[in-house]
């Protein structure tokens, strides 16, 4: 009895987390294959990434080669066959470079521009007959249907041996929406003409609810933060309390084939870094108790998975629910993120929006029938509040002068309208203003972590509105 190790959705060229070193991980990630002992390694797509950046940036065509060189050599170190197919992700033209550089890596399909990906015959492997089917992952149903039917024929035509046959794809398969997946009619079309399908893209490890043959591969480890995706844990915030919502469980790893049952087993891998989702409600919360309850949740959620020893590292995805005030959408990113900073091994992803959160926002056809009519109207009414947020700003021990407050919000005004035209619904427009100068303020003064007087906001905040106005003309342009 051997079997054959499966990998797949690796995309080493693709940034989860600057912190995260993914060519580290591959490395310790085909160590672990390598123990198992398989006889072979299929690799079904999305290995490299056609996207040539890395951690967030360009990388240069000598980066690309020491990146391939250092890909081959971990390779060749393993000393068993790799049979490949890409994927979605991947250059059609790195698996025969890498081929070219190592002598136990074949490239055994290719999807290619025109083709369905049906036009292939089956390699030995062990006990079975593998059949690497590039069809491309997210054709038309017809196109699909028709590569489905070409694949049964000549899998029926087939007559080499008594072997069993395994199909390999790298397809949209699971039906997410109108939009995505295949339909189980087409899917029958494959699943009842061979013995096992082992489908990649997927992310998951699952066996199909109703066809059992059909097996979904995992990611081999983290490759990107979106929500609902990937996560290790979930848990919600409650009344200054961590909740699991979830239990951990590791979404990691690779399958093992048995080459007589055609038993499959998924092997984890466990990452040195994996994301969680923490859920908050932000109605009614300001930026005081923003910092302070992300300071509860940044300790509770490195003691439950760093302090423990479960993860090396967390990667932490906000998920906001609620209602969100627009002086704090402004700036709850860096609120939590400075947090954030205080602590070793656990970081934050910027937030995303659960389904029921409400972001206020507000137009000018609306302004006009509130309160305040104008745009000449609210800056006259943020100027009255100026006494107001001088006030506030002293409580938290800074000290301004007035004038200088009325001068920015000047600037402001001569913004062509770029703030006032922020998102803030159900909230005037003279409140949002005088809000987010007052929690500009008190931001400047925890990042730089000195007293600020005026001439040192006054730049930032001129290159602030510059900014904002850029990616506004761009928008409209």
């Amino acid at each position: 009895m051997s079997k054959i190790a499966i990998i797949g959705d690796t995309h080493l060229l693709m940034q989860f987390h600057e912190k995260y070193d993914k060519f580290a991980e591959f490395k310790q990630f085909i160590d672990q294959v390598k123990s198992a002992e398989p006889i072979a390694i299929a690799l079904l797509g999305d290995f490299v990434d056609k996207r040539q950046s890395l951690q967030g940036r360009l990388i240069t065509w000598g980066e690309g080669s020491e990146f391939q060189v250092k890909i081959e050599k971990m390779i060749e170190s393993t000393n068993i066959t790799w049979f490949a197919m890409n994927g979605n992700h991947d250059d059609e033209r790195v698996f025969p470079s890498i081929e070219k550089g190592t002598k136990n890596f074949k490239t055994v399909a290719i999807t290619k521009y025109g083709e369905n990906g049906s036009n292939i015959s089956p390699v030995e492997i062990g006990n079975v007959n593998a059949w690497f089917a590039p069809v491309p992952h997210d054709a038309p149903a017809q196109v699909t249907k028709e590569a489905f039917q070409e694949l049964a024929k000549r899998k029926s035509a087939f007559t080499k041996n008594r072997k069993r046959h395994v199909l390999f794809l790298h397809v949209n398969m699971i039906r997410r929406g109108q939009e995505t997946g295949i339909d189980d009619d087409i899917l029958d079309i494959v699943a009842s003409n061979f013995d096992k399908i082992i489908n990649a893209h997927e992310h998951v490890y699952e066996v199909h609810r109703k066809k059992k043959n059909i097996v979904y591969m995992p990611a081999s480890f983290p490759t990107w933060v979106v929500k609902n995706r990937g996560f290790v844990k979930k848990y919600e915030y409650k009344a200054g309390s961590l909740e699991e919502s979830t239990k951990f469980k590791n979404p990691f790893g690779y399958l093992m084939l048995d080459d007589e049952t055609l038993d499959v087993e998924f092997k984890e891998f466990t990452p040195t870094m994996a994301n969680v989702e923490v859920k908050y409600d932000v109605t009614g919360v300001n930026i005081p108790q923003v910092r302070s309850d992300w300071q509860i949740i940044a300790k509770l959620v490195h003691d439950d998975l760093v302090a423990t020893g479960i993860l090396k590292s967390v990667l932490v995805l906000p998920v906001l629910t609620g209602t969100i005030e627009p002086a704090i959408s402004f700036t709850i990113n860096n609120d939590i993120t400075t947090v954030f900073n205080g602590f070793k091994n656990i970081y934050v992803n910027p937030f995303v929006a659960d389904e029921n959160l409400v972001q206020p926002s507000i137009d000018i056809d609306q302004v006009k029938n509130e309160r305040l009519p104008t745009k000449e109207t609210a800056f006259q009414n943020t100027r009255a509040q100026v006494d107001a947020i001088v006030k506030k700003l002293r409580e938290k021990k800074i000290t301004v002068d007035p004038a200088k407050i009325k001068d920015i919000i000047t600037k402001i005004e001569a913004a062509e309208n770029t703030f006032f035209v922020e998102k803030a619904k159900n909230v005037n427009a003279a409140k949002y203003i005088g809000g987010s100068i007052e929690n500009l303020l008190p931001e400047l003064n925890d990042t730089f972590n000195i007293s600020l007087d005026m001439a040192s906001i006054d730049p930032v905040l001129t290159s602030a509105m510059k900014a904002t106005k850029a990616k506004s003309t761009k928008k409209e342009g």
